[in-house]
Order: structure tokens, then C-alpha cells, then sequence
């Protein structure tokens, strides 16, 4: 048995699941998964980087006038985080649970009290792409609006 550890700059991880013999995603109190690859030939546990990919700001290409009439209509610029969230991940709270599910998904829980529960699912398109799996967010399920 090999024994492989890594400093890692994330907040304390609470879970991690398997996706290949090699390759393992873990998420915590940082909001998003991240992977994690081993490298049997010499030993090594790197990191993969995050999976949950903050969007670009789509005010880029706004005039002065539109990103002005945005801030009155809304109170917030668009490409600031919205007040309260204070995250630029899908997930907005400390991740317990990661599992795999039916075909090639992952799934994201929380155990927070019931007002702040959510899951978030991410479809898993290509799962290695030189060690780097192509995720892609393909929905976020409230645990509020599956219950109202």
C-alpha cells in the first residue's frame, strides 16, 4: 500500500469518491469539487484543478450605459457575486457527499439545515482528457423547489 499526501491551499475536504483506478474527486468546505490524480511511476498525488468553473463575467463587451442601467434595475452589477452568496461556485455550501450515479455524473450534497440543502449534479462529458476530466455543469437541483 502506497501512502501519497499533498498541501493543498482548499479549505478542509469532508468527501471524496473514485472515478478511475487513479483518479479520485474530493469537495469540502471550499463549495466545489476538485480531482486529484496519483501518478503510480513515481508516486505523486497532484491536483487536477477545480471542477466547478466560475463563468466568465458577461459584461465584458457592455457599454458604460448598459453596465449603469443593469446596476439600477438589479441593485448588483452582473458579474459581481450576488449579495449573501458570497461564492463563485454552483454549489453554495460545504459539500458532505460526493457520489457517482448512472452513467458518467456526479452528485454534490449537502447536510446543511433544510432551507440551505441542495444538490448539484455534473454530467461527466469526457471522463480523462490528459488527466483532466471536461465537466460541464448540466443542471442544479434546490432541495426548496423539489419540495414546494
Amino acid at each position: 500500500i502506497a501512502v501519497a499526501t499533498l498541501a493543498s491551499e482548499t479549505l478542509p475536504l469532508l468527501a471524496l469518491t473514485f472515478i478511475t483506478e487513479n483518479s479520485l474527486v474530493a469537495a469540502g468546505h471550499d463549495c466545489f469539487p476538485a480531482l486529484f490524480t496519483y501518478d503510480s511511476t513515481t508516486g505523486t498525488l497532484s491536483s487536477g484543478g477545480r471542477l466547478d468553473v466560475p463563468k466568465q463575467s458577461s459584461q465584458r463587451g457592455l457599454t458604460a450605459r448598459k453596465r449603469f442601467q443593469n446596476l439600477d434595475k438589479k441593485a448588483s452589477s452582473e458579474g459581481s457575486v450576488a449579495p449573501g452568496s458570497g461564492l463563485d461556485s454552483v454549489h453554495k455550501n460545504s459539500v458532505s457527499q460526493i457520489s457517482g450515479s448512472a452513467g458518467a455524473r456526479l452528485s454534490a450534497h449537502s447536510s446543511a439545515p433544510q432551507e440551505w440543502m441542495s444538490m448539484s449534479i455534473w454530467d461527466v462529458k469526457n471522463p480523462l482528457v490528459h488527466g483532466t476530466p471536461e465537466m460541464t455543469i448540466a443542471r442544479l437541483q434546490d432541495y426548496e423547489e423539489q419540495n414546494a
